[in-house]
């Protein structure tokens, strides 16, 4: 299944399918399943509508949870290390990226 989601800075949303629960709506669902993303984190994502289902339908908090539906979302990794190289990028469409590098040793 496509993405609703388009391909941002060459990284693909990701997705979920939502396990059978009790959750009364999707950000209980949320903040219980991905525990290391904080409640802010999440609300902020949905109001910029990086929170979806399949059909592209943005999800807001107070959502009823639907077991079995796929949502896609975009991931967000906060205090990244840097790469310890220069990479270049000699060619990228949406399908392939490919680099070289320079490793540099200090």
């Amino acid at each position: 299944m496509k993405s609703p989601l388009p391909i941002r800075d060459g990284v693909s949303p990701s997705k979920q399918y939502l396990p059978a629960g009790s959750w009364r709506c999707m950000l209980e669902f949320l903040q219980q399943y991905f525990p290391e993303v904080d409640t802010a984190t999440w609300l902020a994502r949905m109001q910029r509508g990086e929170v979806v289902f399949a059909d592209g339908v943005r999800i807001m908090p107070e959502h009823a949870y639907r077991a079995g539906a796929l949502i896609y979302y975009y991931r967000e990794v906060a205090g990244e290390n840097a790469v310890p190289f220069e990479e270049t990028v000699l060619f990228r469409d949406e399908h392939l990226l490919v680099w070289t590098s320079r490793i540099s040793c200090q």
